[in-house]
């Protein structure tokens, strides 16, 4: 989609290598520099964490999976300034955060044609 994806966390809890042509920042970023990266994004991908809180204070569009009770805490309480949110609602309830490549994919691209950047190039 010509993104630059940056990939920020811990590496210990990272269950894939990072694709050719991200910027990998694992173990690498304080809370101010993550806050600097959400003001340059477009948009947050990532499963319900403090990261995913902050994007939505901050007015960060966010892409987020996790349980189905959660849902409705993203959408609403958790959002108090609405913002453009896509969720995922896994359906392994025994492991309230396991989802597919594909299912990330298809939230992604959820949220690319909602923010109408489907040909953006270079951003």
């Amino acid at each position: 989609m010509n993104f630059t994806p940056v990939i920020t966390g811990i590496k210990e809890s990272v269950v894939f290598e990072p694709p050719d042509g991200c910027i990998e920042l694992l173990n690498q970023t304080t809370i101010e520099d993550l806050i600097a990266i959400m003001q340059k994004s477009i948009f947050v991908v990532g499963q319900s964490t403090g990261p995913m809180h902050l994007a939505a204070l901050s007015g960060v569009p966010h892409t987020v999976w996790g349980s189905s009770r959660l849902r409705d805490r993203y959408l609403n309480s958790w959002n108090p300034h609405r913002t453009l949110v896509e969720y995922y609602t896994c359906k392994n309830e025994d492991n309230q955060f396991a989802s597919t490549y594909e299912e990330i994919e298809s939230l992604i691209n959820r949220m690319v044609k909602r923010l109408g950047i489907e040909n953006a190039h270079s951003l």
